[in-house]
């Protein structure tokens, strides 16, 4: 019987969805969130190659690369942060960050990593309160996660909730302190539920991208980032590797501290930098086509 009224509720939204009887804001705010978000948490770990864990490293969460006048690095939240699916801290985005910012500035670079424990993003301003030296830091790069894309966070609430932690980051860093925030991951793809959910997830999350770059754009110091998408590059033998997507994204997030900070950018192997905001793909892919 469960299973049943289950069904026709699915059945009921996506009527209701795909006919626009119902403004889809309204939709995805409300009854999409209350009836899918449970099942969608469910579906996102049971689609991952490598199955999302909370396993983070046990080593020490920082380091350093050789060279004079080291900048100093913080990468805050999501899996970044917390270095999922790898065995060292070493192999996450704060360490690859760092290398690649050395590269470019001729410089050293001294890397901090740290997951915020806590999955609503909007709790991150609780958690920064608690760190007093956020000043001594020359660049700081926050990842607001998946589980807002995944929870189907209201706009509203993101919005709010965003704004309060990057002025925070703004207010308590150092006044020449580079702010990256970057972009919620486009996960729809992972999760193997019903083309019908894994278009509500792609929507929301294009929905909370826009909304992260209109906050971002009204701070006077923070810049947003696109990170490169999650593709066919970051898959060896046929399987997910976190430490692939680790080194491209921190790459990424290194040549973009050098532009903002000044530094040359002619790294052959770090591409383009991009501090404005670029487009992601849509789509994720595992399978190397």
């Amino acid at each position: 019987m469960a299973r049943r009224a289950r069904a026709v509720g699915m059945s009921s939204l996506r009527r209701i969805w795909q006919s626009g009887e119902l403004p889809a804001r309204l939709v995805t705010t409300a009854m999409l969130r209350a009836v899918l978000s449970p099942m969608i948490y469910a579906k996102y770990r049971e689609g991952l190659p490598t199955r999302l864990t909370s396993a983070t490293p046990t080593d020490e969460p920082r380091g350093a690369c050789p060279g004079p006048d080291p900048d100093r690095i913080l990468v805050i939240g999501g899996i970044s942060g917390a270095a999922v699916g790898v065995s060292s801290f070493r192999l996450g985005v704060a360490c690859s960050s760092a290398e690649a910012l050395s590269r470019l500035s001729g410089r050293g670079a001294e890397w901090t990593s740290m997951a915020v424990p806590i999955v609503r993003s909007g709790m991150t301003t609780r958690y920064l309160t608690g760190l007093p030296d956020l000043h001594r830091f020359d660049a700081i790069v926050f990842f607001p996660g998946v589980s807002g894309a995944l929870s189907l966070t209201s706009p509203r609430r993101w919005s709010r909730d965003l704004e309060r932690t990057v002025a925070q980051l703004v207010d308590r860093s150092a006044s020449d302190a580079t702010i990256l925030v970057a972009d919620v991951p486009h996960v729809a793809d992972r999760v193997q539920a019903p083309r019908f959910v894994r278009s509500v997830v792609r929507q929301h999350t294009t929905v909370l991208n826009a909304l992260t770059e209109q906050v971002v754009a009204r701070s006077a110091r923070a810049r947003m980032t696109y990170m490169p998408s999650i593709d066919r590059r970051m898959v060896v033998d046929g399987v997910f590797s976190y430490t692939r997507l680790y080194r491209i994204w921190g790459t990424h997030v290194g040549q973009c501290i050098a532009a903002e900070r000044g530094y040359t950018t002619d790294d052959e192997d770090a591409g383009p930098a991009q501090v404005e905001p670029t487009r992601a793909d849509d789509g994720m892919t595992d399978r190397g086509d």
